[in-house]
């Protein structure tokens, strides 16, 4: 929103706040119906559209209106909590659909528009390393400091090992890194350089990310007592 925004329109960004405020305050009630979360979405999505910044943003901004837990604010509901049932019903749409059409449309690399030596390009290995080292660094280091200080902790039989494969996998740069890698290099003589740079650092971390987490998830040969 602040980066990768020519101009901005105040008053669509106001009444895009004044939405988001509404659906939030309605969520914090505990109302149940998705109709009217889903409708003040569309109108969300239209004044920010309309405001200069990227209308994603309405998405990601409407997820923290719907409710998500099932308790929520002494609300409690009878079933699963909204945001779980628009969750289940778009799984299939967004993993099937969705996601294969945006990998299809932004991750094309033409060779032809690389230089002989692109890997010498900075702009290279600055995203490749942010995309392996940085999530390694942002993703394991600010879980592991929360588990430290007591304020959040790992979840069942995870261990500290399959935390960093994890960490590792959201390396993965083909949604948001390709997304934002769009906005900021479109047209740019620089952008084959960019996509190269997401694809190395988004293939190094997925092979590392699941190698540890083979190592740490390999299962103890069963001894003859428990064999028998």
């Amino acid at each position: 929103a602040l980066f990768y925004t020519e101009t901005v329109n105040l008053a669509a960004l106001v009444a895009a706040g004044g939405v988001w405020v509404l659906l939030f305050l309605l969520g914090r009630t505990g109302f149940r119906p998705l109709a009217p979360y889903l409708l003040g979405g569309l109108v969300l999505w239209y004044f920010t559209m309309r405001s200069g910044i990227h209308p994603t943003l309405a998405g990601v901004a409407l997820a923290f209106a719907v409710p998500m837990n099932r308790g929520a604010h002494g609300v409690a509901f009878e079933h699963e909590a909204p945001a779980e049932i628009l969750e289940s019903y778009l799984n299939r749409w967004v993993a099937f659909v969705i996601m294969p059409l945006f990998g299809f449309t932004n991750a094309g690399l033409s060779l032809g528009d690389l230089s002989a030596n692109a890997l010498a390009d900075p702009l290279v290995p600055g995203i490749a390393l942010g995309l392996f080292a940085g999530k390694q660094i942002g993703v394991f280091g600010a879980t592991w400091a929360a588990v430290k200080l007591g304020v959040a902790k790992l979840p069942g039989r995870m261990s500290l090992g399959h935390l960093y494969g994890l960490s590792l996998l959201c390396g993965i740069g083909f949604t948001m890194s390709l997304f934002i890698g769009d906005m900021a290099f479109r047209d740019h003589p620089r952008e084959a350089e960019a996509r190269l740079a997401i694809l190395l650092g988004s293939v190094v971390s997925a092979l590392v990310g699941l190698f540890i987490l083979w190592l740490t998830t390999l299962k103890p040969k069963p001894t003859v007592a428990a064999a028998k």
